[in-house]
């Protein structure tokens, strides 16, 4: 089973074990929350294209057979149903291959983009915050 979104889940949908930030995204600061590398994250796409890719293809073959199979029947209005469903499951089929992809692959980078700001900004509040305890503790002595 996938597991479901959790704070130790990356944009992959894998547990994660420890910040896997590329180190000059970050610099020296301390990292707050583990962010997918981009490698990592065209690697889990790439293999949910190849994971889904032969199940989208068989899916949309035998429903196309089923309905033209349909398409043959002499009553003109399970036939026109047949043929017109048989257009929109390849106009579906053809998306799914040449544009939903693609946007799920933008959406994926997109989302990692956020990721890496916003661990930036907990980082460097993180910093700070050490920072003033230590000013805080060297006022106090």
């Amino acid at each position: 089973p996938t597991p479901r979104a959790h704070p130790n889940h990356t944009l992959t949908g894998r547990p994660t074990t420890g910040a896997s930030v590329a180190p000059d995204e970050l610099g020296n600061l301390p990292k707050p929350f583990p962010v997918p590398t981009k490698d990592a994250v065209d690697a889990a796409f790439a293999r949910a294209c190849g994971n889904s890719a032969s199940a989208i293809t068989i899916t949309s073959a035998t429903t196309l057979v089923a309905l033209a199979t349909g398409a043959s029947v002499d009553y003109p209005v399970y036939a026109f149903f047949c043929k017109s469903t048989m257009c929109c499951i390849a106009a579906v089929y053809f998306f799914q291959i040449t544009f939903f992809a693609p946007l799920l692959l933008l959406h994926l980078q997109l989302q990692r983009k956020r990721l890496v700001k916003a661990a930036k900004k907990a980082a460097m509040e993180m910093h700070l915050a050490k920072q003033r305890q230590a000013r805080a503790d060297s006022a106090a002595k």
